[in-house]
């Protein structure tokens, strides 16, 4: 079952690539968060298609719940925090969630693997295959939290550019990307209640849904300069 990976992986990539070339022009904070979490959601999906390949490594899964399960989503919630509030607030944010990456690293890299649950995991999302401990609050913490500035954002942002500027695409934008990381964001709760038969489905459609709210967003401002250089 490497298919949906796979996808997730190329629509990781290619969304990454863009929000990279943006940084290169712009030189915002959130940019390169952005750039950061979408390249470790690429990362985790090419480690969890070579987990399968390679008759379900170890180490490689583990590369897999590092990044894709206990970075990516901090790194995107704190890039968001860049965007919408002052740069003091969003380096305090990055300092938390930098201090608790290296603790919930080293506790993850510590953790006993269940071996007849990784010999099983034919495509899952490898619940129970870390056998639990200090590393599962942590990974917790930082998807709730990464989760929760994702979304907040995102709404707001909506919602401001609807009230101040009129603008249907940036708020429709927004709304799309909320609603792409919510069903990240439910695969992943899914997945830690047992119930992850449609994990790897559920991200490519949550991902897929995050960057068409992006592209969405990215040609409503790429309109609205293009109307102010003309005015």
């Amino acid at each position: 079952m490497i298919a949906y990976p796979i996808v997730v992986a190329i629509i990781s990539l290619v969304f990454a690539l863009q929000v990279g070339a943006q940084y290169s022009r712009r030189r915002r904070p959130y940019q390169a968060l952005w750039t950061v979490s979408l390249a470790m959601s690429f990362v985790a999906s090419v480690a969890y298609a070579v987990t399968l390949a390679t008759n379900n490594s170890p180490a490689w899964f583990r590369i897999y719940y590092l990044f894709g399960g206990l970075l990516m989503p901090a790194y995107m919630g704190t890039g968001s925090l860049y965007l919408a509030y002052s740069k003091r607030t969003g380096n305090v944010a990055l300092a938390v969630v930098a201090i608790l990456s290296v603790l919930g690293a080293v506790l993850l890299a510590m953790a006993p693997i269940d071996a007849q649950a990784l010999a099983a995991l034919n495509g899952g999302p490898g619940t129970g295959v870390l056998k639990p401990g200090a590393w599962l609050p942590v990974l917790i913490v930082l998807n709730t939290y990464g989760l929760a500035a994702v979304v907040w954002v995102a709404l707001a942002s909506g919602w401001r550019a609807a009230r101040r500027t009129g603008s249907g695409a940036m708020a429709s934008g927004n709304l799309l990307l909320a609603l792409g990381v919510i069903i990240l964001g439910a695969a992943g709760t899914a997945a830690r209640l047992g119930s992850g038969g449609y994990f790897w489905l559920t991200m490519a459609l949550g991902w897929l849904v995050t960057y068409a709210g992006f592209r969405v967003i990215d040609r409503s401002y790429a309109r609205g300069r293009v109307a102010g250089q003309k005015t």
